[in-house]
């Protein structure tokens, strides 16, 4: 009994100091990671915010937003020029890396439920019933399933939200997607 006693002892000892010498950790490592708002359907010349949601306590960042441009901030903010998809990569001091899609789209698009397996690309145009002019809608995305359009031709606005669209995935109540839109104005 003393030997095994002893043994066990000596086996207690060593795994005390395994794990006092960090050479063991059941803990997750460091990892990189963020969000971007919108999320990942912004149109060209909006500002995109990214929020960096890293674990591991990094304390430098390194963003690549795939359009060779780049930010060593924690939470920078970006403006694509140029529609088109491009990949965000954030590497951190901790040794982590994550990279997401960016689907950029022209001023004039609403692109919902890119994220999804089905997308949807929105544009408009409206018309003053006063005048008769007519404008083109202008996108203002605020996630993968939501968004405005202004219209500045004619409310001379371009952050006035004048009609808002909304995508709902449906298929398991009735197989099918759902589309909700309204105005916000008397333009047709």
């Amino acid at each position: 009994m003393s030997f095994y006693g002893g043994l066990f002892k000596s086996f207690s000892a060593v795994i005390g100091l395994v794990l006092a010498m960090g050479l063991y950790s059941t803990a997750a490592g460091p990892t990189a990671s963020f969000k971007m708002t919108p999320d990942g359907n912004p149109v060209v010349n909006q500002t995109v915010q990214f929020a960096d949601t890293s674990s591991g306590s990094p304390t430098t960042w390194s963003w690549n937003f795939g359009d060779t441009q780049t930010s060593s901030q924690q939470n920078p903010t970006h403006v694509y020029v140029a529609p088109g998809p491009y990949t965000v990569t954030l590497t951190t001091s901790n040794g982590g890396q994550q990279a997401q899609a960016a689907m950029v789209t022209a001023i004039d698009t609403l692109k919902l439920n890119n994220r999804g397996n089905h997308s949807f690309t929105i544009k408009l145009s409206a018309t003053d019933q006063r005048t008769g002019h007519t404008g083109p809608g202008q996108a203002i995305p605020q996630s993968d399933l939501f968004g405005f359009f202004s219209i500045p031709a004619l409310t001379f606005n371009p952050d006035n939200p004048e009609v808002f669209v909304k995508i709902l995935d449906g298929r398991t109540i009735n197989g099918e997607f759902w589309v909700f839109y309204g105005h916000l104005t008397d333009l047709i």
